[in-house]
């Protein structure tokens, strides 16, 4: 058996456990699962045993067996994105894996995010806590400036990757974000460095932020669109926080956020039908931007 059949064996039994009914897939259930799934046909009780044993350490996706339910499952399914960043790519390879290229019915996204290639020498960097020194330029203003860097994190946010580091020369300096896409010239230093943030209070920082931006404290924010755009917001939420309600011909969105400036482009997004119900202060900020540009596009 090759090792491409036993990694999409690996992953649709991961899937099967996440997306089983109850929770607890038999290992029947598992079996039934991928010999619908075309992926095994009678597969054996030793085999079955070491893939559970496998995907650990392939994959840091840890898998255990509850007596009680008679059946496996995840520890802490529901807060690990791995698992779901690890089933969406390979959904996406095995749909198009039995073609040499892609037929003309795929249509692909253009738009590709850049930095990518930083990705791997940044986690790495992240793990062993070593400093980092890249050039990096900003869109406003747009200069670049050679930065040393106390790597801490990788975060993704609509489409793009980012560091979040401290920089090593300013003192008392703050967590800042970079675009992985304006870094060029990446060095990794040999230098190591002691972590000042924990990485629970790093994350805890976006808890009530749209994207990247993070000022501001959070304030309750009441919306309303029409059908057809309250539709999609509900599914694709704004925030975890959103709670939907269907009022009359209307979509009433409730948010606890932080109005940044990426929250008000993402409302922008959706002008043709929104109104801002609370709080005024917001509805007077988005009723300027929309009178500045009625004058600039008159």
């Amino acid at each position: 058996m090759s090792k491409v059949d036993c990694l999409k064996r690996y992953i649709n039994i991961i899937q099967c456990i996440q997306s089983h009914k109850n929770g607890y897939p038999s290992r029947k259930d598992i079996i039934d699962f991928l010999e619908n799934r075309k992926d095994v046909k009678g597969l054996s009780e030793r085999t079955f045993r070491h893939d559970i044993e496998d995907i650990p350490t392939i994959f840091g996706i840890e898998i255990k067996y509850n007596s009680q339910e008679r059946g496996y499952y995840i520890p802490n399914n529901d807060n690990n994105p791995l698992i779901n960043i690890l089933l969406e790519s390979f959904e996406i390879v095995n749909a198009f894996g039995g073609y040499k290229a892609l037929p003309d019915f795929i249509i692909p996204e253009k738009q590709r995010s850049r930095g990518l290639q930083h990705l791997i020498p940044l986690k790495k960097a992240i793990e062993e806590s070593i400093l980092v020194a890249f050039n990096y330029k900003k869109f406003y203003p747009e200069i670049e400036q050679k930065r040393k860097i106390k790597p801490y994190a990788l975060k993704e946010s609509r489409g793009r990757w980012y560091l979040l580091g401290i920089d090593y020369e300013k003192e008392h300096a703050t967590l800042k974000s970079f675009g992985l896409d304006r870094i060029d010239n990446l060095e990794i230093s040999t230098i190591r460095f002691k972590k000042e943030i924990e990485l629970e209070v790093l994350i805890k920082n976006y808890d009530h932020s749209f994207a990247m931006f993070t000022d501001g404290e959070p304030e309750r924010v009441i919306l309303s669109f029409d059908l057809r755009d309250g539709k999609y917001v509900e599914a694709m939420p704004i925030h975890k926080s959103q709670i939907i309600t269907y009022k009359n011909d209307r979509v009433q969105v409730e948010l606890y956020i932080c109005i940044t400036l990426d929250f008000i482009m993402e409302l922008m997004s959706r002008s043709w039908s929104l109104e801002i119900i609370k709080p005024i202060s917001l509805r007077e900020r988005m009723h300027k931007i929309y009178l500045d540009a009625a004058e600039r596009n008159k």
